[in-house]
């Protein structure tokens, strides 16, 4: 088997392994279903640019898809969900951040507003 398969076959496991379909993949990279369906399956080759956007898609490393590791990076499903999120809504990390902080400071307020209604005033 040659290399071409090799990292078509491992992008396809990852593929499965993180429940993502053809199109989901797709849409997220930029990339269309027959030709991430003739990497996967050794047709043609990948190149640099779109394997590195399949592993930032999938969260694994480059190493692992070249096989030159045999160790996937596994994230919890949670985390999962997270990035699938992120990249159906275009959003990039910093966005995010910015996001939770918002909805921190929101919960930090709420939360000192409700601890000034409930003290007793002879507390």
């Amino acid at each position: 088997m040659d290399s071409i398969q090799k990292i078509g076959e491992r992008l396809k496991a990852v593929r499965i392994a993180r429940n993502l379909s053809y199109i989901d993949v797709c849409k997220s990279i930029g990339f269309y279903k027959e030709g991430l369906s003739n990497i996967e399956n050794g047709i043609r080759p990948c190149t640099l640019e779109i394997i590195i956007k399949l592993c930032k898609t999938y969260a694994v490393s480059p190493e692992y898809i070249l096989g030159l590791e045999n160790l996937i990076w596994e994230i919890e499903p949670r985390w999962a969900s997270l990035i699938k999120e992120m990249q159906l809504r275009n959003l990039n990390p910093r966005q995010v951040y910015k996001m939770v902080e918002r909805d921190f400071k929101r919960t930090e307020k709420l939360e000192n507003e409700i601890l000034k209604q409930n003290k007793h005033p002879l507390q």
